[in-house]
């Protein structure tokens, strides 16, 4: 599951961006995952990471393996 949300997770504990920093929108073309991001008072835009979209989906894994063991 692809969301602005966990994008924003992705791209700062993975991609290690500045908190004030969030995912705007998203596109995915073939393999790649193209993110733009904005900051929170909107004044910078048109930035962003095209990263592949395995390594975001093996980060996503990452963090359901740790929820997963924090329960257990």
């Amino acid at each position: 599951m692809i969301t602005l949300e966990l994008l924003a997770d992705f791209l700062h504990e993975h991609l290690r961006y500045n908190k004030d920093i969030i995912c705007d929108s998203f596109d995915i073309h073939n393999k790649m995952l193209d993110i733009k991001v904005i900051n929170l008072s909107k004044s910078v835009r048109g930035f962003g990471e095209v990263v592949k979209l395995e390594k975001y989906y093996n980060w996503l894994q990452s963090v359901r393996e740790k929820k997963i063991n924090q329960i257990l």
